[in-house]
């Protein structure tokens, strides 16, 4: 997704925080008419909001036979690479929105704050997967290509692909550049979504020696979801290490490529102490 795309996405969704004000479809409408004005065009067609009883939408009516096929939607919104739809599962994104509110303590003054920002990463989530697509077809940098290289199905893969991988680190740095823009003060809110990234990033990286523990020797390797993704794809892993001796630690985790065990907690370590000041907070 472009920095364009993230503006436009912004002024729209300050008017809404400045208001106090849920969501709505409008808005959903006016960020369906930024992607069409936008590189992505060709692949963006509708936004369609599911409600609870599986029978309405935003934009139009859905036809009864494909009602059972929209029921088995799986997660909280899913981009249709084919018709190039995005879907939002409202119901399920807001009982989700209850879980979290509960576990992080928002108050009232900061219910409508919280549910935004949430409802907006699960779009901004979908939008970066539009944004994959767009990059699959005309990228020329290690990201697509490493994009290319894992568009494929395995067994077990999904918690470690990179798709989902980028998609929910990106969406959810915008959220906390959006937090900062707006000059939204509320740590736990902040903190929620930091804890988002860093729970992705760490996400997938193994490994195993005769105890049974990462150590901080410089020597052992651990193995990175995307590497894994290259072994069961029967893929040769050299062109991935190749790679990452070209990348900043920081770029390894973000991709899910191989690390050092001292690299790894290295960068667990940094990061934390990075943030620090909000996790004593909440």
């Amino acid at each position: 997704m472009t920095n364009e795309i993230f503006n436009n996405i912004l002024r729209i969704f300050s008017f809404y925080y400045y208001n106090n004000i849920v969501l709505d479809n409008e808005f959903f409408i006016n960020v369906l008419g930024i992607l069409k004005n936008s590189h992505l065009k060709d692949y963006i067609n509708r936004i369609i909001i599911l409600d609870v009883n599986l029978d309405r939408f935003s934009f139009e009516n859905v036809i009864n036979d494909d009602t059972k096929k929209y029921s088995e939607l799986v997660g909280l919104a899913i981009y249709d690479v084919k018709n190039k739809d995005i879907f939002l599962r409202y119901n399920v994104i807001n009982r989700s929105i209850r879980e979290e509110k509960y576990i992080i303590g928002c108050n009232r003054k900061s219910d409508i704050i919280f549910r935004n920002l949430y409802v907006l990463q699960v779009l901004l989530h979908e939008i970066e997967h539009v944004n994959q697509m767009y990059l699959l077809e005309h990228g020329n940098n290690i990201e697509s290509y490493l994009l290319r290289e894992t568009d494929y199905y395995v067994n077990n893969s999904y918690s470690y692909r990179l798709k989902e991988r980028l998609a929910e680190v990106k969406s959810s740095k915008y959220i906390l550049i959006l937090i900062d823009m707006l000059k939204i003060d509320n740590d736990c809110i902040r903190a929620f979504f930091e804890r988002n990234i860093f729970k992705r990033l760490i996400k997938g990286y193994e490994y195993q020696n005769i105890e049974g523990k990462i150590t901080n020797n410089e020597e052992d390797i651990l193995i990175g979801p995307i590497e894994k993704y290259f072994i069961e794809g029967d893929k040769s892993l050299e062109k991935i290490f190749e790679i990452s001796e070209l990348l900043s630690i920081e770029e390894r985790v973000l991709y899910g490529l191989p690390l050092t065990s001292k690299n790894f907690l290295g960068f667990i370590s940094n990061y934390r102490k990075e943030r620090d000041k909000i996790y004593q907070k909440v």
